[in-house]
């Protein structure tokens, strides 16, 4: 929905025998345990497909591969998506424990086959279940949306039709507001069966209202903000009605009074930015199929564990707004094996209050280092004609009373 990588060949033949055998072990345990007591565990892979929305022609050499591994608990998640993409090493991993979600990215590079030290790892921490993310190396939220998407994790009463966003880039409004999900969920009401992203236009706002939404991270930049109004200029050219999204569970494995995904198609729909274009095929086509599915045992707890290396972190438990001041997130840095900080940490609390208090007002451009540079430049050069015209005025007064 919302990027390129090498291109790896995959046999359906072998991958459909294995599921069908691992299915058939997945009963047998599914038996001797209960759900509710335990967690599953599903593994597999989904590949995205690059088309052409104009000529409907596949971009055989951007065919993405990703390997995922999910586990859920009854208020609780693990996901954990890798690539390997043109010699670098994407992986990432998302957890939800039941009060506050964590986001954690790395890309390494690969030499002689083996794994170089992390070039980068970023952490983002969100008081919420939702996959709504500021960094997003390649998409966690296809496995995300077929597994982790549930009733719960959805506001009440919106569990049908969902105006609200729950998976999405933060800094991109055409893709994250102005567009509702149509759900339909599985026999067992866990897994959605079938999802719909359509445009909404009765869910835009004014540009102002645009900048203060809750999940959006408020340009702090003169590039971020004209990228900002960029985004939310493209949403205009989806006409209401628009599906960009479309998603389709063709296979499950149904056991313990569940139904489980097995295999899904995601349809990407992207929409034209210029009044004389037409696309008539999709964007991408995401298949989802999974090659294991087990019952694990319960836990007692569930985190994102510690970083390997150097991460920077972004906290959005932190986020705060008054005074027309938005304080996007607190930020700090993880030293290899360091925790991550608590939701009151005092130092994290008072960058809150000092942006809170002097910082800039959400809806003011922001003034760029390049525009400071000028300013200070221009009062510099004013300085001796203001001084001059002063002695001027000054020794004319003296005259004057002479």
């Amino acid at each position: 929905m919302f990027g390129p990588a090498i291109r790896i060949w995959v046999s359906a033949w072998p991958g459909l025998l294995a599921v069908a055998c691992l299915l058939f072990g997945v009963r047998t345990i599914c038996a001797e345990r209960r759900i509710d007591d335990s967690g599953i565990e599903v593994q597999g892979r989904y590949l995205v497909k690059p088309f052409s929305p104009r000529t409907g022609k596949l971009h055989v050499e951007y065919i993405e591969t990703n390997m995922f591994s999910v586990t859920l608990y009854k208020n609780a998640y693990s996901l954990s998506v890798t690539s390997t993409w043109l010699g670098k090493v994407w992986w990432a991993k998302f957890v939800y424990d039941g009060r506050s979600s964590c986001y954690m990215t790395s890309l390494a590079t690969l030499r002689n086959g083996k794994t170089a030290p992390h070039e980068k790892i970023q952490v983002e921490v969100s008081p919420r279940a939702h996959a709504i993310v500021q960094y997003k190396v390649f998409g966690v939220e296809w496995p995300w949306l077929v597994y982790c998407l549930s009733p719960d994790v959805l506001p009440p009463g919106e569990t049908k039709i969902c105006r609200t966003p729950f998976v999405g880039p933060r800094d991109n409004p055409e893709l994250l507001y102005g567009w509702k999900w149509e759900i339909t969920w599985s026999a067992c009401g866990r897994f959605p069966a079938s999802l719909r992203m359509v445009r909404d236009t009765t869910l835009d706002l004014d540009r102002r209202r645009e900048l203060a939404r809750d999940e959006i991270e408020c340009p702090e930049n003169m590039d971020d903000w004209n990228r900002f109004f960029m985004y939310l200029d493209g949403r205009q050219w989806a006409s209401n009605g628009h599906v960009r999204v479309e998603y389709k569970c063709l296979d499950w494995l149904h056991t313990n009074g569940l139904s489980v995904p097995v295999q899904g198609v995601f349809k990407v729909m992207d929409h034209p930015r210029a009044s004389k274009l037409v696309y008539k095929w999709p964007s991408e086509i995401v298949e989802l199929q999974a090659t294991s599915v087990r019952i694990v045992p319960a836990v007692g707890t569930i985190t994102v564990g510690v970083s390997p290396a150097p991460a920077k972190v972004y906290d959005y438990r932190y986020r705060r707004a008054r005074n027309d001041r938005i304080f996007n997130c607190a930020t700090y840095t993880l030293k290899p094996g360091e925790a991550l900080r608590s939701a009151n940490d005092p130092e994290l609390l008072a960058q809150a209050e000092r942006h809170l208090k002097r910082g800039r007002k959400y809806y003011e451009p922001p003034v760029s280092g390049r525009h400071k540079v000028l300013w200070a430049v221009a009062v510099v050069l004013a300085i001796p004609p203001v001084l001059y015209l002063l002695y001027r005025w000054h020794d004319r007064r003296g005259v004057a009373r002479q």
